[in-house]
C-alpha cells in the first residue's frame, strides 16, 4: 500500500492485449501522473480549470455513509467537473475507459489530497479502510460570464 509521497505500482489495462500481459503503471502521489511501461499510454491526473466554480457540495461521508454507487463505474456529466477530497483515511481512485470499463489509471488518495474528474470521465472509488471525504461539483462560467448555481442544461 502506498504512503503519501511514495510511488505505487498498479495494473493498467489499455486494451485486451495490455490486460493479458499485465502492463504496470507508476503513480506518483505528488505529481499525480501515471506513465505506463508501454510507450503508447500515459495518463496525467487532472486539475480543475482556474475559472471553474463550485455549484454543489455533497454532504460529508464516511465508511458507513459512503454512497455505494461510487464503487461501480460512473461518470460526470457534460460540463461537470468533480473534486473528491479525502479528509481522513485513504481510498483508491480509478480512472476507467468508458467503453471497455478497463482501468486506465489508479492512485491512492490520502488526507487533504484531492482527486479531480473531468467532464464525462468514467471512474470509480475503492475504500481502503476508515475514511471521511466530501465531493464537490464544478462547472465553467457561461459565455456571458454568469455562474448559475444549478446543474448545466446538458445534464438535465
Amino acid at each position: 500500500m502506498a504512503t503519501r509521497g511514495s510511488s505505487w505500482l498498479v495494473p493498467v489495462a489499455v486494451c485486451g492485449v495490455a490486460a493479458a500481459v499485465g502492463i504496470l503503471a507508476v503513480c506518483s502521489l505528488r505529481r499525480r501522473t501515471v506513465a505506463a511501461v508501454a510507450p503508447a499510454f500515459a495518463y496525467t491526473w487532472k486539475k480543475l480549470p482556474r475559472e471553474a466554480y463550485c455549484y454543489k457540495v455533497n454532504k460529508q461521508w464516511n465508511r458507513d455513509t459512503f454512497p455505494k454507487g461510487f464503487l461501480t463505474a460512473h461518470n460526470t456529466k457534460v460540463g461537470v467537473w468533480a473534486e473528491l477530497t479525502v479528509l481522513s483515511g485513504q481510498l483508491h481512485f480509478h480512472i476507467l475507459d468508458g467503453k471497455t470499463g478497463l482501468t486506465l489509471a489508479s492512485c491512492a488518495v490520502g488526507p487533504e489530497e484531492r482527486a479531480v474528474v473531468e467532464p464525462q470521465q468514467y471512474h470509480r472509488v475503492e475504500l481502503a479502510g476508515p475514511v471521511e471525504a466530501v465531493l464537490r461539483f464544478y462547472r465553467l462560467p457561461e459565455p456571458d460570464g454568469s455562474k448559475p448555481l444549478t446543474t448545466p442544461a446538458a445534464e438535465q
